[in-house]
Formats: structure tokens, C-alpha cells, sequence
């Protein structure tokens, strides 16, 4: 009888026979718990699983599956600085201009008519320098017939004194009568007066006279010409101004909040817009102690010992007054303040930082900004290094790996003060 191999290598019997007492096995995909079934045709059964053989079918399926742990999140790298109180300097920066300290706006002493004008604006003119002519012709003349008259006074008093000797000589020689004596007497008196009245009156045509021409106060410099000759002048019309460009400051305008921590000791370096690569060293001159109501400000007069030539009056320029904190405060720089749009300020810090370093956050209250650190007044841990770099995406917990910054919390190196407080 013929046989064939099936696909599992058993061998079946041709088609069309069949032998009685063999069964066909089939597998179950419920494994091994297997039970013999009728078959086909009449022929032995295939295996029915059983229930143990469900069950555990069952289970492996409803096993899960094995997970992977998740790696641990990798360290982040941070740049930390270790805050520490100390003394800062607060630079307070102030707009002001340069003024001289004398200027004049000149006009002359009496009215009349503009004969001459020996200046013009731009031209520097010395203490006592004729500026502008006023005709004179008619103070002239006055001056003369003055001087005439106290001329003819003079003589007239020389003639009575020799009356009033002669009437002396001739009382003592009992020729006149005292009557005529003393007559001779009151004669002189009149004419001294009359010679002194116009010696007073001939003073006063010169000082008229001299008015008539406008001399200047102090050496300076002319900023301003407002007239020409032929024009008629009054008496306190301005023609000319005058600015001394030798003596000047800078005047700032400083709130009445910063005014008291402003003194005259105060160190403060100048700027000027007409020499912007140009520092120069300045002190403090004044402080005026009154301000116009409405403007909560108060004039600083801030000079500078050795003038460069591009202080002038008008000129634009720029104090920056150096404050030195009298007792140590906290500060980190401006990097490691996080800004929140509600307003929050957040500093990252490190905790456990000599064992199991981690990041954390701390909502702190800033006090004030100083060139680029930051003053914290409330929040900030003791012994917590702050970080300055790569605080942008931590997260609480998260575990970072730090380097020191080359740049300290505060912006001032310590001084000799602060080793010793």
C-alpha cells in the first residue's frame, strides 16, 4: 500500500483507506493540555484542550509584557555664584548742561544813539574792554559849559578870600567897621559853596559822559549782538551778552529720592556729547536746597578742576555719581533673575550641592538695580549657590552639574572695608 509524508514528516495513509485504532493528531495552540477528540469520519479524535490548559493560556497572555526602566534625566550644566554681602557701588547716571558761572546780559547806563559797535558775536573781549559807543556830542558840551562855570566860580571865590584877608587887616587896624568884615566873610563862604556845587555838577557830566560807552564787566566771550549803529537804545535794553567760558559746571537736575544720598564727597566722573570718548574727573560744587514747586527735582552743580576745551557753555554732557552702600547687602547678577509676566522674580539655586546637587527655584523680592547685579532683599537661601547661566529650561529636582562663573555676585571687587566688616 502506498504511503505519503505529510508536512510534518508523518505519514498518512493513501487516500480512500483509513485504519482502524490510529487517530490524527492536531495542535492546539493552548499548548501541551491536550485531550484526544473523535475525528472525522469516525476515525480517533484530535486533542480538546482542557480547562487547566485554557487557564494557563490565559495568564500568558494576560502577563505584561516586561518594561524598561526610564533613564534618569541627564544632568543639566549650570554656572553658579556664590552671593555674598558686600559694599556696592550704585552709579547714578544724570542729563544736565554746562553753564558758566557769570553771564550778563549788557546794556548801556543811559538811552541814546548807537555810534560804534567794536564786537561782534563770537569774539572774546577782556575786563574793562569798550563794546559799543553811544553818541556823546551833547554830554560833551554839558561837560564844558560845567567846567566853565566852576572855573569862574573859583575865581570868584579867590576874589572874595582876598576881600575877606584885606577887611581882617584893615578891622585890626580899626579902618573898617566889623559890620563890613564879616559881610566880607559870608562873601567867601557863598562863593566856596557855589565853587563846590559845581566842582559835584562837572563830576557828574564826566560820570554822564562815560556812561555813554559800554565797557565789559569781566573777560568772557560775546554769545549775542542785538544792535547796530543808528539804532536808538533805552536804558535796560539788552545789546550785548556776555558769557565767561573760563569758570564753568555742569547743572543736573536730581530727584528729591536720591538728593540726600548725594554729598559733596560724592565721587562723580563727566561726559560730554561734544567729546564723547572723554571722561573727566568732577566734584561736587553745590547743592541748591530749594526747587520750584511742581518739579520734585533739586539743582547739582558737579565741576571739573582741569576745564578741556569742549566744556562750553550749552554744552550737553552727563554725571555719573558714584554711591558706595554704607552697610553690605546681598546681590546676583541680572542674569539670574527670572522675570515672570505676572510680575514674580524666580532665582534658581542649588540644593545639596556638596552631595546629590539638584535645582530649585525661589521666588525672592528684589530690591534696587545696581550697573549689572541685582539686590535681593527677601527669599534668597544662605549657603545656596545662585545660577547665572543655563537656568532657562530647569525644572525642580532635576539634577545639574555645576562650574563656578568667572565674573563674582557683586560687580565691585572687595574692598579693604569689606575684608574687615
Amino acid at each position: 500500500m502506498d504511503h505519503h509524508r505529510g508536512a510534518d514528516g508523518v505519514r498518512s495513509p493513501p487516500e480512500g483507506s483509513s485504519r482502524p485504532g490510529r487517530s490524527e493528531v492536531r495542535r492546539s495552540p493552548f499548548g501541551e493540555g491536550l485531550s484526544r477528540v473523535p475525528g472525522e469520519g469516525g476515525h480517533p479524535a484530535a486533542r480538546r484542550p482542557t480547562l487547566a490548559g485554557v487557564l494557563l493560556a490565559l495568564l500568558a497572555l494576560l502577563a505584561p509584557l516586561p518594561v524598561s526602566s526610564a533613564p534618569a534625566p541627564e544632568a543639566a550644566l549650570v554656572e553658579v555664584v556664590e552671593p555674598t554681602p558686600r559694599r556696592v557701588e550704585e552709579n547714578l547716571p544724570f542729563t544736565g548742561t554746562v553753564t558758566s558761572e557769570r553771564s550778563a546780559s549788557l546794556s548801556p547806563r543811559v538811552s541814546g544813539l548807537v555810534a560804534a559797535v567794536h564786537v561782534d558775536a563770537g569774539d572774546r573781549v577782556e575786563e574793562g574792554q569798550v563794546l559799543l559807543e553811544l553818541d556823546d556830542e551833547l554830554a560833551r558840551l554839558s561837560l564844558e559849559r560845567t567846567r566853565a562855570a566852576l572855573d569862574e566860580a573859583e575865581s570868584r571865590l579867590g576874589e572874595t578870600e582876598r576881600l575877606r584877608e584885606e577887611a581882617l587887616t584893615l578891622l585890626n587896624r580899626r579902618t573898617i567897621a566889623k559890620t563890613e568884615a564879616d559881610a566880607r566873610q559870608a562873601e567867601t563862604r557863598v562863593a566856596s559853596a557855589a565853587a563846590r556845587r559845581l566842582g559835584v555838577l562837572v563830576r557828574e557830566e564826566e560820570e554822564r559822559l562815560a556812561r555813554h560807552r559800554l565797557l565789559a564787566p569781566f573777560s568772557g566771550v560775546i554769545s549775542r549782538r542785538d544792535a547796530d549803529p543808528g539804532e536808538w537804545v533805552e536804558t535796560g535794553t539788552a545789546v550785548l551778552d556776555l558769557v565767561e567760558v573760563e569758570r564753568v559746571r555742569l547743572d543736573v537736575q536730581v530727584p528729591q529720592e536720591r538728593i540726600e544720598d548725594i554729598t559733596l564727597d560724592t565721587p562723580v566722573s563727566v561726559r560730554l556729547d561734544s567729546a564723547p570718548d572723554l571722561e573727566f574727573t568732577g566734584r561736587v560744587r553745590a547743592k541748591v536746597p530749594v526747587t520750584e514747586p511742581g518739579a520734585r527735582t533739586f539743582l547739582v552743580r558737579v565741576g571739573v578742576d582741569e576745564r578741556p576745551d569742549a566744556m562750553m557753555p550749552g554744552v550737553s554732557g552727563h554725571a555719573v555719581f558714584r554711591l558706595r552702600n554704607r552697610e553690605p547687602v546681598v546681590v546676583v547678577p541680572r542674569d539670574a533673575v527670572v522675570r515672570s509676566a505676572d510680575g514674580t522674580n524666580t532665582i534658581w539655586v542649588v540644593e545639596n550641592h556638596r552631595s546629590e546637587p539638584r535645582a530649585a527655584s525661589r521666588s525672592v523680592r528684589l530690591g534696587r538695580t545696581f550697573a549689572d547685579v541685582v539686590e535681593v532683599r527677601e527669599g534668597l537661601p544662605d549657603d545656596a549657590p545662585v545660577v547665572v547661566r543655563g537656568n532657562e529650561g530647569l525644572q525642580d529636582g532635576r539634577p545639574v552639574r555645576m562650574i563656578e562663573s568667572r565674573g563674582e555676585a557683586g560687580a565691585v571687587p572687595p574692598t579693604k572695608e569689606d575684608l574687615e566688616s
